[in-house]
């Protein structure tokens, strides 16, 4: 180990030597790692800063250990060298680094300080992330922030667009690109962003396959309940869905699917009924509470759409009509969604009547003018992103050959009709 540790120490400093320690290192990994359980005396002589390298093959063999002796030590060792680390020295070993991020990830988790992990994997992200790509640490930044109900971090990382996944340099694999989308889908859930939640979970659907996955099962149930709290509406499969998916989600979604055609139906009883017979396989899957919601929804839902057909109401025939049990839980109910801003309406508890307004808002307010803002720049700024990959794509070797291909074929074609008009 004193030759590993000189050797690391002479060509850390230069650039073009780091690739020859890096071969060196590979050669001795064998040796390194059976010292994984004596690796502190030589790690607190080496930089994470300026030996990069050298720390990432100790601490990935020390990382690799079944038993950790020492976890406070090794959660700081870890978050230390991801705030440290030298970005240049670590794209050598991609696979090394993000072993690291997942094994914080682990530890942190398993000795219930989930928090820990969340600025040195977010610092790990931006220090080897190119733009707009997903990476292995993107699931487990994802994953502590969950278990910690730390949302600050995740969310920022959650805004940026994913158009890239390059797994043959990062490492990435399906599995790891799923989570993060079904990681990324319970955190907008949970924020009440039942919009971005859905688009999270109809990606996992939508994603090419060969067979279903689990979590691709576990992103179509809670992808139902989203989409029915963002639009009001049963959603439909995205039509890029692979066949053998659309096939085993029947066969595994029964009480799933009978939700949805009840909910189409607008029958807030039946609904309530089917949560009650099967509120062990809803509770099982941590979805009775959107189940819950997505009923609640049904019957706001259901008031709003009175207020386009009558100017006044009993709230006797309000809570006869959505079966909510007496005219005061019919009062309280109304009574939140004016406070929400969902229904516009004043309640007259004398006459026990209901009386539905105009939308108050005339859209003229500065904050209209700076949410208008905000939005058209999101759409120039997603313009300009998908320009810059059209034009990468152009110049990618794989579709310049794709192209030439249909080019050669289509001119081919086209002289072969040709010939036969012209016999």
């Amino acid at each position: 180990m004193e030759q590993v540790l000189n050797i690391i120490f002479q060509n850390s400093n230069n650039k073009e030597s780091l690739q020859h320690l890096f071969e060196f290192l590979k050669k001795k990994e064998k040796i390194i790692n059976e010292q994984k359980n004596n690796l502190d005396l030589y790690l607190e002589q080496l930089h994470n800063g300026h030996h990069t390298l050298g720390c990432l093959f100790l601490l990935a063999a020390k990382a690799q250990a079944k038993s950790i002796q020492n976890v406070v030590l090794i959660i700081k060792q870890l978050q230390q060298f991801f705030l440290n680390c030298d970005p240049y020295q670590a794209r050598f070993c991609p696979s090394k680094y993000y072993f690291l991020c997942k094994r914080l990830a682990e530890i942190c988790i398993e000795n219930s300080v989930p928090q820990a992990a969340i600025l040195p994997l977010y610092q790990s992200i931006q220090k080897l992330q190119k733009t707009s790509e997903l990476t292995p640490a993107h699931p487990y930044l994802m994953l502590v922030s969950l278990c910690s109900k730390n949302f600050s971090v995740a969310t920022k990382v959650l805004e940026e667009e994913v158009f890239e996944i390059e797994s043959k340099r990062t490492g990435l694999n399906i599995e790891e690109v799923l989570l993060y989308f079904y990681y990324g889908g319970l955190i907008w859930a949970i924020l009440k962003q039942y919009d971005r939640a859905t688009h999270f979970f109809e990606l996992n659907i939508s994603f090419p396959a060969n067979i279903l996955s689990r979590i691709v099962l576990e992103s179509y149930k809670k992808f139902i309940f989203t989409s029915i709290l963002s639009t009001g509406k049963v959603p439909v499969l995205p039509s890029q869905t692979s066949h053998v998916v659309e096939k085993n989600l029947r066969q595994f979604c029964g009480p799933y699917l009978k939700f949805k055609q009840f909910f189409e139906n607008s029958n807030s009883l039946e609904l309530n009924e089917l949560v009650v017979k099967f509120n062990d396989v809803f509770e099982k899957d941590n979805n009775l509470g959107l189940a819950k919601l997505c009923i609640q929804n049904l019957l706001k839902r259901g008031i709003q759409r009175l207020t386009k057909t009558y100017i006044t109401l009993s709230l006797e025939f309000v809570a006869e009509k959505f079966g909510l049990g007496s005219v005061i839980n019919a009062e309280f109910y109304i009574l939140d969604m004016i406070e929400k801003g969902e229904v516009f309406a004043k309640i007259d508890q004398k006459k026990g009547e209901i009386s539905f307004h105009d939308d108050p808002e005339t859209y003229q307010s500065s904050k209209v003018g700076i949410r208008m803002d905000k939005d058209i720049q999101e759409v120039i700024d997603l313009s300009n992103q998908i320009k810059h990959l059209d034009e990468r794509i152009m110049v990618y070797p794989n579709y310049i050959m794709k192209k030439m291909k249909e080019d050669y074929h289509s001119q081919k074609k086209s002289e072969e009709i040709s010939e036969k008009k012209m016999n």
